[in-house]
């Protein structure tokens, strides 16, 4: 039991300190954009911008048993988007001409980009320091003096024993 408190309590700090840092980086992004991995070398980009976490990765589609299947495949619809929104968190993936200016080799990209809205980040990462917030303040104010301290019954009357609970009262 003691090492299940311990667990819970050190998982409510890490909480705690995501919550902050992640409400900090919801209200920077309104003012500043954030942008990290803008090399050639890497395939994804990340930005925080206006509340929203971004992820952009772009690669090469799978290859297909000929190239000119999937030229042709794909060569109407460049733009076609697929993907899919929850509250808070959407991915988008879409087809991207490489150089359309050869007709007889195009290549394609596929880009997907994520995006993660920080106030469900916020929200998730508070809960467990609002769980612990309303534990603390109930037994604050079940030790109250003159109360009994496992189930709060006032003891004015029997000092001793809580008639509530049974409990002896030291």
């Amino acid at each position: 039991m003691k090492r299940l408190r311990i667990l819970l309590n050190t998982a409510t700090l890490l909480s705690l300190l995501l919550f902050i840092a992640t409400s900090v980086l919801w209200i920077r992004s309104y003012q500043t954009r954030d942008n990290w991995g803008h090399d050639p070398t890497r395939q994804t980009v990340w930005t925080l911008t206006n509340g929203e976490l971004i992820a952009v990765r772009i690669w090469l589609p799978p290859d297909s048993p000929s190239a000119g299947t999937r030229t042709s495949r794909i060569a109407p619809f460049p733009e076609r988007l697929h993907g899919w929104d929850l509250p808070g968190l959407s991915s988008k993936e879409r087809w991207l001409w490489l150089d359309p200016s050869r007709p007889n080799g195009i290549e394609f990209r596929i880009q997907r980009t994520i995006t993660l809205q920080l106030w469900l980040i916020t929200a998730i990462t508070s809960v467990l320091p609002l769980i612990w917030l309303v534990r603390a303040v109930r037994t604050r104010s079940r030790t109250r003096p003159g109360c009994c301290k496992h189930c709060g019954y006032d003891l004015r009357a029997t000092p001793a024993r809580c008639p509530e609970c049974g409990k002896q009262q030291t």
